[in-house]
């Protein structure tokens, strides 16, 4: 029963982990590589946060590319081009679809 129990304490460990730290951890790498790549477009530390890559976003908020590209042409939302990736601020993507900003909580 020990292993069981040693393996079950791991196991919670890790889900503990991987849904708590993991993600804060992977959103400061992130922000350190972008930061460099997104300081010539006026942006701030706590907008670049605030991004999310084009296709997670559609997929997070059930929108298509050409809804994506008529949020841009009407000024709704400002996309962020890294090379060939397009990011997108969540908070205006929230807005764009009728959603509470992440501080509120629904």
């Amino acid at each position: 029963m020990n292993g069981n129990s040693t393996l079950n304490e791991s196991h919670t460990s890790f889900d503990e982990f991987f849904n708590s730290e993991l993600p804060d951890i992977i959103a400061q790498k992130v922000v350190q590589q972008l930061y460099p790549l997104l300081q010539g477009q006026s942006i701030s530390d706590s907008e670049i946060a605030d991004l999310i890559y084009k296709q997670d976003a559609m997929k997070k908020y059930h929108f298509s590319a050409s809804t994506a590209q008529k949020w841009q042409q009407r000024k709704i939302i400002t996309p962020y081009k890294l090379g060939k990736k397009v990011w997108y601020k969540e908070s205006e993507l929230r807005q764009a679809i009728g959603i509470a900003p992440p501080n509120i909580k629904l």
